[in-house]
């Protein structure tokens, strides 16, 4: 027994041995072996440890497993790429143990609070390579879990296909350069099925758009695959995870998945259904775009539906009154936190409705918590006039960047004599060095100025343009000048600027801001005479200018002409002079202009 013993450790020691050299040997690199064609290797350098040849180990890991540790892996790199919120938004205890997600406000215009990566890529879905580097895999947790059902249903399906996915959005949402609806966390694109030219499922690199022979239009053996994808359509009509609002898919796609519907035996309510969701739209010709309907905890947070609302949906208006009237309840409530506080007045503010609960909403700007401070600022912005005296003597006590940020905020929104004695009461406290730099801060200042120029400015900007303590700030505040006096000096140097703006301040100071405006656009090349309707085509042109400041004043101008809500200032020139001159020309008979020189993105023809 003994010996039977002392022989096995004989052999495993050997064994041992065995693998120790092959492992010596395998540690060899690639460059160590000479390349294809060259000489054979010599007796006499045999023994050059560097010319030895080894057999290549075999592979003892299957395909699938090492998929499942590639898709491990890179689920692990996704997470670590998560990068901390960046918007500031108020939550309870309970909502944060939950990694609640929230979307806000609209599709368009709306952002998203926690976005939820996407679990891919996984063994039955994925986003596609091109859509994953840009970073935009995040979405809502319902969106998410519709998704992830969806891709299961078609997997147990079809055991060989994978659900790949097209953008999705940014993690604290809001626009991204592909489309203008991905902004709030409930929508995202789903890649067609497709096949091969030998009818096997096709694993797509990129969207693939089709043609109405239902071929791709870059490669027409591959081809759309309408049983699957009228399967996934039914899954997505008929599932119970997110109530869906739209799908947008091209029209000849669309009537064909009716088609299959209708000879597949489909019920008088499925067919009313995709009916009603299934739109047609013809920038979707190589991906379904889905859309999905506020949850509960989005509309207490100010999620809104717009557009239609399908019969068989709840009506969100209750619930959206029940969540005002218990933000406003929390509000009353003595034995409150000051997080759930802080949450009641930001969501109020978020859902429009602060005005409701009026000045119990003020007395929070002098709470003990800085949370509560700032979400009361926030509310408070809502309120109008009657807010902004008791927003502007907070700011001329508060310490706190952070919250100076939440006023200045709500001031900005109010273009008042009131909300710009306090912009300049804190550019003065500023220079001083009464409040220390702060670049947000800053930056909130210059919005307010470039965004609502007054005459009233000119002399603070003047006075601190050079003061050691906004010396960061130097390039904006004398951009912030340029905006307000619409006068663009060309000396390079900041001191030989202020010494012209000076000067010309003392000959134009009685004269109105009109006439700043109008004599600016003359000296950059524009002769604008009234500001009126006339001078449209010359402020179309004065869009381009090379002068950001003159383009500024151009594009209020045409604001103010035009009556229009949007914003155009925080685009890019090419997409505001896009914006007016689209507007402008499609009404030239009711402007009494002629504007057939261009095309309607403001092209010469």
């Amino acid at each position: 027994m003994r010996k039977s013993f002392q022989c096995q450790i004989f052999v495993k020691l050997n064994v041992v041995a065995l693998l120790l050299c092959f492992g010596c040997g395998a540690a060899r690199t690639e460059e160590s072996i000479p390349p294809a064609g060259s000489a054979p290797i010599s007796k006499d350098v045999s023994t050059d440890a560097t010319l030895w040849r080894h057999k290549p180990r075999p592979n003892y890991v299957s395909d699938a497993m090492r998929e499942r540790w590639t898709i491990a892996h890179l689920e692990a790199r996704m997470r670590q790429n998560m990068n901390g919120q960046s918007r500031v938004f108020f939550t309870t205890q309970n909502e944060r143990d939950k990694n609640a997600t929230f979307s806000i406000y609209d599709t368009r215009d709306g952002y998203m609070v926690n976005g939820r990566s996407v679990d891919s890529p996984s063994l039955y879905m994925r986003q596609m390579q091109v859509q994953y580097e840009r970073g935009i895999a995040y979405a809502t947790t319902e969106f998410i879990q519709l998704l992830d059902h969806t891709a299961r249903v078609m997997h147990k399906k079809y055991p060989e296909t994978i659900m790949y996915l097209g953008n999705l959005g940014l993690r604290d949402g809001g626009d991204i350069p592909y489309s203008i609806s991905h902004n709030s966390g409930r929508d995202g694109d789903i890649a067609f099925y497709m096949k091969d030219e030998n009818g096997a499922f096709y694993h797509p690199q990129n969207m693939y758009k089709m043609n109405r022979r239902f071929q791709a239009k870059a490669n027409p053996n591959i081809t759309f695959d309408l049983e699957k994808n009228t399967t996934l359509i039914e899954t997505l009509l008929t599932q119970n995870v997110a109530p869906i609002q739209f799908i947008f898919v091209v029209r000849h796609l669309r009537s064909a998945i009716r088609r299959e519907l209708v000879a597949r035996g489909a019920t008088e309510e499925l067919l009313m259904r995709f009916d009603a969701t299934v739109a047609e739209q013809a920038a979707h010709d190589d991906h379904f775009h889905i859309r999905i309907y506020c949850s509960d905890d989005d509309i207490c947070a100010g999620c809104n539906d717009r557009s239609i609302l399908h019969p068989w949906h709840e009506d969100p208006l209750p619930k959206r009154e029940a969540c005002v009237e218990k933000h406003i309840k929390t509000l009353s409530a003595k034995k409150t936190t000051s997080e759930v506080r802080a949450a009641a007045l930001q969501r109020l503010a978020l859902m429009g409705e602060a005005q409701r609960a009026g000045n119990r909403i003020l007395k929070y700007l002098n709470d003990d918590d800085g949370n509560v401070r700032a979400a009361s600022a926030m509310a408070a912005a809502s309120l109008g006039q009657a807010a902004v005296e008791p927003l502007a003597e907070r700011l001329r006590v508060e310490t706190q960047p952070q919250i100076q940020l939440a006023i200045l905020d709500a001031l900005v929104q109010n273009d008042s004599e009131q909300a710009a004695q306090a912009i300049i009461a804190t550019l003065d406290r500023l220079s001083d060095g009464q409040l220390a730099f702060d670049t947000q801060v800053m930056d909130k200042i210059i919005r307010h100025i470039t965004h609502h120029p007054r005459q009233a400015y000119v002399e603070p900007l003047l006075a601190h343009v050079m003061a050691p303590a906004l010396e960061p700030a130097r390039a904006d505040l004398r951009f912030a000048l340029e905006v307000v006096t619409n006068h663009v000096s060309d000396a390079q140097e900041l001191a030989d600027a202020l010494v012209e703006w000076q000067a010309w301040f003392e000959k134009n100071q009685t004269k109105p801001r009109a006439t700043w405006l109008i004599d600016g656009f003359k000296h950059a090349g524009f002769p604008v005479t009234t500001l009126q309707n006339a001078d449209i085509p010359l402020l179309l042109d004065a869009v381009d200018s090379p002068h950001r400041a003159i383009s500024y004043n151009a594009q209020m101008a045409l604001k103010s002409i035009s009556h229009l809500e949007q914003d155009s200032l925080d685009w890019s020139v090419t997409d505001a002079r896009w914006h007016y001159t689209r507007f402008f020309k499609r009404r030239a008979k009711k402007y009494k202009i002629d504007l057939s020189d261009r095309d309607e993105r403001g092209r010469k023809l």
